[in-house]
């Protein structure tokens, strides 16, 4: 086996690694977009029960209050502005 065969191989391997590398890459990706749009799918900040406190996050499901077992929770009831005794809608400004 000569050096030409040696310096092909090393070539090809190479080129390997530079493919996983980016096919590597390319999946966390698309694994990650796929996560962040399931948590965004979360409802529990647009719902009346949710109370925005970092004790007990909703009155009625506290434990699965902001978790991906909440994306169908059977309870959700859309805020109604003004709502709750004058609590802000938007808890994200506090």
């Amino acid at each position: 086996m000569d050096a030409a065969f040696f310096g092909a191989l090393a070539a090809l391997l190479i080129w390997l690694c530079c493919f996983y590398l980016v096919w590597a890459v390319f999946v966390g990706l698309r694994r990650g977009y796929r996560q962040v749009r399931r948590m965004h799918s979360i409802p529990c900040t647009q719902c009346r029960y949710f109370t925005g406190e970092t004790l007990l996050k909703c009155a009625v499901h506290p434990t699965t209050a902001l978790t991906e077992e909440a994306i169908d929770c059977p309870e959700f009831r859309p805020r109604v502005p003004g709502d709750a005794a004058g609590r802000p809608t938007d808890f994200s400004k506090r």
